[in-house]
Parts: C-alpha cells; structure tokens; sequence
C-alpha cells in the first residue's frame, strides 16, 4: 500500500471546552513524555479530561465523555478492508444484532466518522494503539504467518480537498493521519452521535364534543389521548379541528390558552387538553338556544336565527309582528352553512308577523 503526505492533526474544534465568554479551551494532546524544553511534553497545555474518559456501555457500544460521541467497541468488527464508498455504505447499514451491539441501534443510525472525530480518539502519550490508556475498546490483532499487528489505517468520511479523488486516513497504531485513493482497501470504524435528548407531548381530550388535534411536526394526530417524543427544543404547533356538529372551545395545560393553534417549545415533558364543546341547535346573536322557540321570543324584527344541520322535532308558532329569518345548515360553529340543511319535524304556524325560510326542510 502506498501512502501520500503523513500529517499530523491537532484538534481544534470538536474537542474544545468552553473557557471565558467568546473563548474555546483546546484539551490536551495527551502527550506527557518531553523530548525538548518547550515542547508539548514540556509545558501540557491545554485542558484535561476530567472524570472517566469512555464508558463501556455493556451492549457493544462505548461512550466518549469528552466528545459526546458513540463508537463501536470492536474496532475491527467489519473484518478485512475496504474501498472508501463501500466502507461509507457498510457503516450505514450497521445495527442492533451485528458486531455485538444489543443496543436497539437502526440501520442509519450509525456512519462513518469524520476526520475529526476519529483523530479525537488519539492519544500522542501512546502508540500501538495510539489511544487513551484504560481504554475499553477491543482491538483483535491480524495475525499474518507468525506475526501479529493492530490494525493500522482507517477510513473517514473527510474528502481531501485539494484531491477529491482522496479521502482522510487515521493510524490508529501512530496516531498520524493520511489521505489515500478512494479505491484503495482499509479498516472501517464506525461510530454515531449520542441520541438527541426528547420530551414526551401528551394530548387529551374533554368536553362534550368531538373533534382532532395534529402536530406541526407530525407526531400528534388523534381524536383521543395520544403522545408523541420531540427532540429538545422543538417548537411544536398543535392543531385543533372540529367535528361538524362540535367546536373548539379552548385548551388546557401546557401554556395553551384560546380556541386557536397552540405553540409549546419541548424545554420539558408537557401535558395538553383541547375542549370541544356542542352548542345548543339554536343561534341568535351570540346565545345559543335548544328549541327555535325560545330564540324567536329573543329576537327583534329583522334578526336571523341560525339552525345547526340537525333534525329538530319542534311545532314552533310565530305570532309576533316580526320579520324573522330562519337560516338552517349550519356547522357546529355556527360559522358556515354552504352545502347543508337542517329540517324541521313538526308543524310551523304563523299568525302575525313575516318568517322566511333558508336551508331548511319542514317535514
């Protein structure tokens, strides 16, 4: 194998820890051996990691506490090389039930990391693996005719820029970093991002109407209780949508307030009722009424009294020198009335006064 233009890469960005406001802190290069005074081994500048570096999940998996990211335990679980496209594809499809991971992982969970990441394995104190002592991860030596060696070389997902037909290496034995043909055949390491943290949204229903309540993002969408995950700090819009014959009447929980659309920001766990309610058939003004009876003795000359689209058994009289309209086929809201009737069952007498008739049936 031949390999072109060995650097060494010294993180900047991934490993870096806040310091005063504006400010990054780098961490340390590991290195603790002085060759010269004023070298890195000389001074260690830079921040160290505190507390335990990785934690061995028990399910294939080991935690970097300092990066936040997710690596496969056994790093050479993909046995043998491989060019740099098929290296990128392996590592999506790998999940729970292959390379000894138990941890409900998904294909598209896991990649092929950068060059940053896999650099922030590195530990210049060490060589042979050049990674952190006490690390966990299981390194199975090749065995080759009567020798033994780590595995060497492994891709990233990094393209070099300047050669497009390239792509990054990291020496996991060194700790340098190369670039080689895509075509080219070498060990893959796959790592993930660790799960973003998620808040569970719960929607219930009360009152005496019917209705749905959906989520923008999708997620919530039922006509009960239903309940839906969001990553942290998800702006989520829930959206009421009444039965006909019913209306949003207002929300409860959750910072929700009013009969229109609600927006929660997912900072916790949060817990939502959307009301429908069901107006009595009857509409004058703004006061709702069972019978068309009742209303007519409210309304002056000239008012309209509004009908849901329902059967009403009712033998209302009108004997009021009045001119009233009765306007049927209307939604629960009382908002629309196109495309439906109401009808009437019963018998409707007028002595006095002027009543007309729209969208209704009198039976």
């Amino acid at each position: 194998m031949k390999i072109f233009t060995i650097v060494t890469l010294i993180l900047l960005s991934l490993c870096a820890q806040l310091g005063h406001a504006g400010t990054i802190k780098l961490p340390g290069t590991g290195q603790t051996v002085s060759y010269y005074t004023g070298d890195d081994g000389y001074l260690q500048k830079g921040a160290a990691v505190s507390g335990q570096r990785f934690t061995d999940n028990g399910n294939g998996s080991v935690t970097d506490n300092l990066t936040g990211l997710i690596w496969l335990k056994d790093s050479h679980c993909y046995a043998g090389t491989q060019t740099w496209d098929t290296a990128l594809n392996n590592a999506k499809i790998l999940s729970s039930g292959r390379c000894g991971l138990t941890d409900g992982s998904k294909a598209g969970d896991w990649r092929l990391p950068n060059v940053a990441e896999l650099e922030s394995l590195i530990d210049l104190a060490n060589y042979n693996p050049a990674l952190p002592a006490g690390h966990p991860f299981k390194i199975t030596p090749i065995v080759s005719g009567s020798t033994s060696f780590i595995p060497d070389y492994y891709w990233t997902s990094t393209t070099d820029a300047l050669s497009p037909a390239f792509a990054w290496l990291v020496n996991i034995y060194s700790g340098i970093i190369s670039h080689d043909y895509k075509t080219i055949d070498y060990y893959v390491w796959p790592v993930r991002s660790l799960p973003p943290v998620q808040y569970q949204l719960d929607t219930t229903k009360a009152g005496t109407g019917s209705g749905t309540v959906t989520s923008d993002p999708q997620g919530i969408a039922c006509t009960g209780a239903c309940s839906a995950k969001f990553d942290a700090g998800t702006e989520v819009t829930l959206i009421p949508t009444e039965s006909f014959g019913s209306f949003f009447e207002s929300w409860s929980g959750g910072g929700c307030a009013g009969n229109g659309d609600c927006l929660v920001t997912m900072s916790s766990a949060i817990s939502v009722t959307a009301i429908f309610g069901i107006h009595p058939p009857v509409n004058l003004d703004t006061t709702y009424y069972p019978l068309i009876s009742d209303a007519y003795e409210k309304a002056i000359s000239g008012a309209a009294i509004n009908i849901q689209a329902v059967d009403l058994t009712e033998s209302p009289v009108f004997n009021k020198s009045k001119d009233i309209t009765l306007k049927g086929g209307f939604d629960g809201k009382f908002a629309s009335n196109k495309g439906y009737i109401s009808s009437l069952s019963g018998v409707m007498r007028i002595s006095s006064g002027t009543v007309r008739v729209e969208n209704m049936v009198i039976r």
